[in-house]
């Protein structure tokens, strides 16, 4: 197994942090065996410089982890994203450094914001490319109203093009949201036996995959590769993730196995804002169980379950799981790291990131991961 290294340097703006990433990644390259480095997304900061140099020396790449849609500085001058009962979206609170508040992914200045941040304050460093982040709507962890997508002007026109009444599908979620059940999986996409939900699903995708797309394409000219973050396959494409179209346009994807993370992302977390998002009337958790072969979206099972179906489609997939440990947040420990590895590796994979920031409370994961590989 080789593995990605992902480092959080902070948000946009974020106070000066003097934790040392020389030193950091080469204690890693040493127990783990050098690999490729996801970091971001603090600019400036002159670690950039430092890892891209000892990745490099390793003949390993330097991806600048990048958020798209989401936590985005104010000075960027973002559309918002609207809820389809027409109230700007408010984001969560409780998330050092992150607030996941969504801007609108139809806009074309919105989409151009992402690649105006490098030029403004990473062009400078010695990046090989950009590991794209926040590339979806707002996830059902605000609410129904937020979970539906973007409906502004703009996005409701989108849907339009793609002859889809997005206001009629937010009313047909409030009179009956378990018409919004998907029904099977097919190539990472859920399929709905509803015809106005399955249409609504494609189309809130085909939003999303477009706007990364554009995105891509803006980096590309420039010479950047791009690889994306993404949620685990169970929820992404409520969040307008449609897998198998992004797996086309990206070196690599990263899928968010985040099995003990109640926070945004985390499956604990996304599947109980659907579970109340869908209501009493509607039991969406029960469908997907039966979907994955499951009684628990977050178990063994199902993960294998999950890796499986990445396998049918297409693009390059490293799965990612988290080592970091966060009071209240994230209940990583050696054995799940461990198992995680376990799993990934009798998928038949042989490549996997560790996440989400190797600067964080990870020593004791990292050295039973070391050991398993047979090193210290």
């Amino acid at each position: 197994m080789e593995y990605a290294y992902q480092f959080f340097t902070g948000g946009f703006g974020a106070d000066r942090d003097d934790r040392d990433a020389g030193a950091a990644l080469v204690d890693l390259y040493r127990r783990m065996g050098p690999g490729d480095v996801i970091a971001g997304w603090r600019a400036p900061d002159g670690r950039y410089r430092v890892m891209a140099e000892i990745a490099h020396d390793a003949g390993r790449r330097l991806w600048l982890w990048l958020p798209v849609f989401s936590e985005l500085p104010e000075s960027s001058g973002a559309a918002p994203s609207v809820s389809y009962k027409n109230v700007l979206q408010k984001g969560l609170s409780g998330f050092p450094g992150e607030d996941f508040k969504f801007v609108c992914p139809s806009d074309k200045k919105n989409i151009a914001i992402a690649y105006e941040l490098y030029a403004r304050y990473f062009a400078k460093y010695d990046f090989d490319g950009v590991f794209l982040d926040k590339i979806r709507h707002a996830s059902f962890a605000g609410g129904p109203e937020n979970g539906l997508g973007c409906f502004c002007e703009r996005c409701v026109a989108a849907y339009a093009e793609r002859g889809v009444d997005a206001r009629a599908a937010a009313r047909l979620f409030e009179y009956d949201p378990a018409a919004f059940i998907p029904a099977r999986v097919n190539d990472c996409a859920y399929r709905f036996e509803d015809a106005a939900a399955d249409d609504f699903f494609r189309a809130k995708a085909g939003v999303v995959s477009e706007a990364v797309t554009s995105v891509v394409k803006m980096f590309s000219a420039i010479g950047l590769e791009a690889a994306l973050d993404v949620f685990a396959p169970a929820t992404a494409y409520f969040v307008g993730q449609d897998l198998g179209a992004l797996g086309k346009i990206a070196s690599f994807i990263k899928p968010m196995f985040y099995r003990v993370t109640r926070a945004p992302a985390g499956l604990t977390y996304e599947l109980d804002a659907l579970r109340a998002a869908y209501g009493p009337r509607a039991d969406v958790i029960k469908a997907l169980n039966k979907i994955w072969g499951t009684d628990d979206l977050c178990s063994d099972g199902a993960a294998r379950s999950m890796l499986a179906s990445l396998k049918n489609c297409g693009g390059v997939f490293r799965p990612g799981f988290e080592i970091n440990v966060v009071k209240n947040i994230c209940e990583s420990s050696p054995g799940y790291a461990a198992s995680s590895v376990s799993i990934i590796e009798d998928a038949g994979y042989d490549n996997a990131v560790l996440c989400w920031d190797l600067f964080g409370d990870t020593a004791a994961s990292l050295r039973a991961l070391s050991n398993t590989k047979g090193r210290l």
